[in-house]
Parts: C-alpha cells; structure tokens; sequence
C-alpha cells in the first residue's frame, strides 16, 4: 500500500468532509439528500489506497474449508464497516475530530474504515441487507446476522492459493536463513551501523551512547517498523524492565491488557518471546521509534 498517497488522499477527503459538514446538518436536506452526501463520502473512502496492510487476518469459516479443498474458490474482500455507514459516520462521529487534525481520517481508515476481512461470494451477498445505514450496528452483528462465522488465520493457512497475497510475513527470497542472536553483543550492533564508527557500548547498561544505528527500511512502514522493534529486542530487552519507553511498547505477554484493540485484530507480533502491537498508523509508528531511539540514546537512521 503506498503511504504517501494514502496521506494525501486522506487529508483532501477529511476537508472534504469539513467543508460541506454544515451542509449536511442543513435541517432542510431530507434523507435522501443526506444519504447522497453519505454516498460521496463512500465513494472517497473506496478510492483510498488498499492492501494487505488493512487485512484483519479473519476469514469466514465457510470459505476456510472451502479454499482448503478447491484452489479455484474466489474470495472475496469484505469490508467489515460499510463504506456508506463510513460516510454518516465521519459527518456524524468524527467530525469535531477531523476540525482539529485531518490526519484522524487516516487513522480510522487504517484502523477501522478500511479494514477487511475475507468471505465466499454469497457471503458478501448476505452481509449487504445488514449493512444499510438505518440497519447496521456492528460488524459483529452484521456478520452474526448473516449466519457467518469468523475465524483467524493460522499461518500454515497463508500456504494457500489464495491466502498467499495476504501473508503479513512472507518467507523470504533468499533460501539461506541466518539464525537470529539474541542479547547486546558488538558484532550484532556493528551491522547495523556504518562500518568507520565506532561504537561505545556502555558495559553496566549494554546501550549505544550517541552513535547512528542504521536500519534497513522495508517495503513499507510497517514493515519498517517491525525491523525496527525486532532491533530493538535483539539488543535492548534486557533493559526492559529498567526503562520506562521499553516497559511502555514491549510486553512478555500477547495479550497484555495494554495492547487493547491490536489483539482482536490480529496486530500482536512476537519475537525471542517478546511481543509488540503494531496497531499504530503511519505517524504514530514513526514518533515511536522516535522517541524509544531518543529514550535509549541513539540516533536512527533509516536506510533504503
């Protein structure tokens, strides 16, 4: 998913929505003519960037079993939040919100609007009556409504024909595999950082003062961002308990109560039996490893 475009989408439409707000809260529009306001709105979201960065990792259990036995199977990408029901919202819910910042949009589309889950085809059929803005609730109810079951993807199940594209974390090209160590050691930090520095390493604290890790971006920011918490375990986790930033983002737990919402959508990644959320949007990610670099005395670089 291209991040750039989505922020610059997400920002115009979030005007958008500000703009003609007072429009729609007109007393003199019926509902046709909101439900047309509503309909624009939705159209603006169907046009924002997509990908698997928004798959929420569940499945309907019907086309599970279904795609296991056929690879022909098509399926389809349900979103879970109407893009109508999107549209009320924004005018209705978000829009104190989106008057003060008009990155909120963003947010909500990456953490709610845009989400998708996977369903057969007369699944999505089904789904359509209980999605109506004067009938939709929840999607929890929409999809009980509807006779469908959820279930979560295990990651065997990312071998599937089907499955495949979804893969959150997608084995990699190369066929030799190095084995990850963990713990502080010099060797591991001096391959993360330029060859002609040196790097002080603090002997009570096994943490770099003032030197520039350099980390390699991956494809997008999410990625990037797990590259960067992975980092951050290898060398730093047996601090956790010591530093307040650590203690905050890196839990020995996949359910910690803190991760909140990020463990109902499958946002949990775990790492030499660390864990962290990813339930973050594109800003947010970056001022983490802003201030969790900042907190430990580093100065990150991030490198294509």
């Amino acid at each position: 998913m291209n991040f750039d475009i989505l922020e610059k989408r997400a920002e115009v439409l979030a005007k958008v929505v500000v703009c003609i707000a007072d429009l729609y809260h007109d007393g003199n529009l019926d509902a046709g003519q909101k439900g047309l306001l509503e309909t624009l709105l939705g159209a603006g979201i169907w046009y924002l960037p997509s990908g698997k960065e928004l798959f929420t990792g569940k499945i309907s259990k019907a086309a599970l079993e279904k795609i296991i036995t056929d690879p022909k199977i098509k399926l389809v990408e349900e979103h879970g939040f109407p893009r109508k029901v999107a549209g009320k919202s924004l005018f209705c819910d978000h829009l104190e919100d989106l008057k003060l910042d008009y990155t909120k949009l963003q947010n909500l589309y990456l953490n709610k609007m845009g989400r998708y889950n996977l369903v057969l085809k007369e699944e999505n059929n089904k789904l359509k009556k209980f999605q109506k803005t004067n009938t939709f609730i929840s999607e929890e109810e929409a999809y009980k409504s509807a006779g469908i079951e959820l279930v979560s993807i295990d990651e065997s199940h990312y071998n599937l024909p089907q499955l495949k594209k979804f893969n959150p974390n997608p084995p990699a090209k190369s066929t030799k595999v190095k084995k990850e160590k963990k713990g502080v050691t010099t060797k591991t930090i001096s391959k993360s950082i330029p060859k002609q520095k040196k790097t002080i390493v603090d002997e009570v604290n096994n943490m770099t003062f003032g030197q520039t890790v350099q980390l390699k971006k991956g494809k997008n920011v999410s990625q990037t961002y797990v590259i960067f918490m992975k980092y951050i375990i290898d060398n730093f986790s047996n601090k956790r308990y010591h530093v307040d930033i650590l203690s905050k983002f890196i839990k020995d737990n996949p359910i910690d109560e803190s991760f909140g919402k990020a463990v109902f959508y499958k946002r949990i990644v775990g790492h030499n039996d660390w864990y962290f959320s990813t339930y973050f949007g594109t800003a947010a990610k970056y001022s983490n490893m802003k201030k969790i670099s900042d907190e430990l005395k580093f100065n990150l670089e991030l490198v294509d």
